[in-house]
């Protein structure tokens, strides 16, 4: 009997041992002194035996000791696993909605150096309680490897895209605020990662949380502070650094980037319609880095936000110069990398920067990839793609005519213009599949009501034959290379002085 009570009590203290340590109960302290000052020891020990119950009551539900974090008290990714089961369960059977959120801290590494570990032991729990305050009551937190959480929320009917990007925000705002640890301030910067029940149909909760957290290496990849849904098209693995990536983001950084711009023209008219913006950039190698080459390697070194900005930068710069130059109603078309679409934060920084830059936003046209079209219907692209219309960006569609079409995805895009791809162009001046190639695909482009852009246009005759084809706008070395903005003066008086020696000519034969 007594090596029993014996050995019920060392397990109660081991039990109550979390529940005395939590910070909560630092409040029954003057209450339990003030009892045993006034009233004696049967008062102070039964405020003791109430503020046990009330921690014990109040502890982190579902877990035993084996299954929780002994930093945080949380469930482990095990106890987190059977969690997410049952919610998915759930959701199945009432007809609701779950979803996994991972939530890390962004440069953990870099912190835990700084502060020690100690210290960090200190961040950890003080972030989880802020998640909780963040979340609904029946919402779980639970603890992963690293300074990673899973959030395990629970089913509900009213659970879409729009709501869980929201929550992310909050649960940011709450992450974020700064700490004070040992008497001095941190600030910690948390990327997230989420996937929807209904994007993995039929999916376990290994499956829906492993997604979350493809989802969350793609926000740690993609900067500070990032959002990241799950998509299919969007995996990928991550790149090798090198140290030409990390020169290229130091370029960005001290704008030793130069921009180059190229003209489009119309092939109605011959005015200039817009200009396409290029980033140039020598490197320690001394080989020059432009286009598709630059932007890779910007990619590698996950600095699309930076150089989209830095890139918006010129052009306004240029759409203030070449205006009081004859080039009033140009636009200016900026690459947007895939990633930058997947971004829920996207739309807002750039209705931020227009605002800020004072640019009307139909001067800036967003050229996106044809893999765009590959995204979920309902997804994060999509969403941003109806904001840009909204907010009254055009938007072209690179590589047309040179990989699978889905007309209906095509449609729901949007977009008023079409890049014919370059290998298309090519010799269609003498090629005559070519000719009934292109041909076939501005047919198709017209009959959508859509708009059509031909690259890479290396002849005149080239040139022309594209115009006959009924192509609106043309660019490429026929018509002029990609150049410095302080070159762009010389040659738009050149052009218009061309322009006014030379008749007017229909793009297409008088019926």
């Amino acid at each position: 009997m007594a090596w029993r009570m014996t050995r019920f009590g060392k397990m109660g203290a081991r039990a109550a041992g979390p529940i005395l340590l939590r910070r909560e109960m630092v409040m029954f302290l003057p209450a339990i002194a003030l009892a045993g000052l006034w009233f004696g020891l049967e008062a102070m020990a039964l405020i003791g035996a109430t503020a046990l119950l009330v921690g014990w009551m109040s502890r982190p539900l579902g877990t035993t000791s084996g299954d929780a974090d002994g930093a945080t008290g949380l469930p482990l990714r095990a106890e987190a696993t059977r969690i997410l089961s049952r919610r998915l369960r759930q959701a199945a059977a009432t007809g609701r909605n779950t979803a996994c959120l991972v939530l890390g801290l962004d440069d953990a590494q870099t912190l835990t150096h700084r502060l020690g570990p100690d210290r960090m032991a200190e961040v950890m729990p003080r972030i989880a309680d802020r998640l909780h305050g963040a979340l609904r009551e029946e919402d779980r937190v639970a603890r992963l490897d690293g300074a990673r959480f899973a959030i395990l929320l629970s089913p509900t009917p009213r659970l879409d895209l729009e709501g869980l990007i929201q929550l992310c925000a909050r649960l940011q705002a709450a992450a974020e605020a700064p700490l004070s640890v040992a008497v001095q301030t941190v600030h910690v910067d948390v990327y997230i990662g989420f996937c929807l029940m209904h994007q993995l149909p039929d999916a376990g909760a290994d499956t829906l949380m492993a997604a979350a957290e493809t989802a969350a290496e793609e926000a740690r990849r993609s900067g500070a502070g990032a959002i990241r849904a799950f998509s299919p098209a969007s995996h990928r693995p991550e790149p090798a650094q090198g140290a030409e990536a990390q020169d290229i983001a130091h370029a960005l950084e001290a704008g030793q980037v130069e921009w180059l711009f190229q003209p489009q023209i119309s092939t109605d008219t011959g005015t200039v319609s817009g200009f396409d913006i290029l980033g140039s950039w020598t490197g320690p190698e001394g080989a020059p880095l432009a286009g598709p080459e630059l932007a890779a390697l910007v990619r590698v070194a996950g600095a699309q936000d930076r150089l989209f900005e830095r890139m918006l930068q010129a052009a306004v710069h240029a759409h203030t110069a070449l205006g009081r130059n004859g080039a009033q109603e140009a636009v200016f078309c900026l690459p947007v990398a895939e990633t930058l679409m997947e971004d829920p934060k996207f739309i807002s920084r750039l209705h931020w920067d227009l605002d800020r830059f004072h640019i009307p936003a139909h001067r800036i046209r967003l050229a996106l990839p044809m893999e765009i079209l590959a995204h979920e219907p309902e997804g994060i692209v999509a969403r941003n793609l109806d904001a840009c219309a909204a907010l009254g960006c055009g938007l072209d569609l690179a590589g047309f005519g040179d990989s699978p079409l889905s007309v209906n995805r095509l449609r729901r895009l949007g977009a008023p213009r079409l890049r014919i791809d370059p290998s298309l162009v090519r010799a269609v001046d003498c090629d005559a599949a070519q000719q009934r190639l292109i041909a076939a695909v501005i047919s198709l482009a017209e009959g959508m009501g859509l708009e059509t852009v031909a690259g890479n246009v290396g002849s005149i005759a080239e040139h022309a034959m594209l115009s006959q084809l009924g192509c609106r706008h043309v660019l490429g070395r026929a018509i002029a290379p990609p150049m410095a903005l302080q070159d762009c003066f010389g040659w738009l008086e050149r052009h218009h002085e061309k322009l006014n020696h030379t008749p007017e000519l229909s793009r297409r034969a008088e019926g």
